[in-house]
């Protein structure tokens, strides 16, 4: 074994991986479909469901895909309620700002997420009236 395949092997799962298989496997259960089910129309093996639904396994991004095609949901279902830190995503916003977001999406995000989450909710109603007035 490689130095890569023992590290790999031997690797603790993520906190996202492992957020993610329980999220996978809540779904499952909600639809009353068996590992091994899943594992069929996803063409692997049941004992590869249940390392995603440990975390023990990464999902991949197609394998994401055929996932929320089976379990009838979307891809943000499997990260919907992750806690993050504010200041990750501001970090990552000025890459992105130095990379082509305009400075005024840039501006408004910052500033939605200074806000509490009431105001933020007042905000997503106006939005979302606005954008069906089109």
């Amino acid at each position: 074994m490689n130095n890569s395949e023992s590290t790999e092997h031997n690797r603790q799962p993520k906190d996202i991986d492992v957020f993610a298989g329980e999220q996978l496997k809540k779904r499952r259960k909600e639809l009353g479909i068996s590992q091994k089910a899943l594992a069929e129309q996803l063409g692997v093996t049941f004992q590869q469901v249940q390392k995603y639904e440990k975390g023990l396994n990464r999902i991949g991004a197609s394998r994401l895909f055929d996932i929320c095609r089976v379990l009838k949901t979307k891809p943000s279902y499997f990260f919907k309620v992750l806690n993050y830190d504010s200041s990750d995503i501001l970090n990552n916003l000025t890459i992105a700002e130095n990379n082509g977001l305009s400075t005024e999406i840039v501006s408004l995000i910052k500033m939605f997420e200074a806000i509490d989450e009431n105001q933020k909710q007042i905000i997503l109603d106006l939005l979302k009236s606005m954008k069906s007035k089109k």
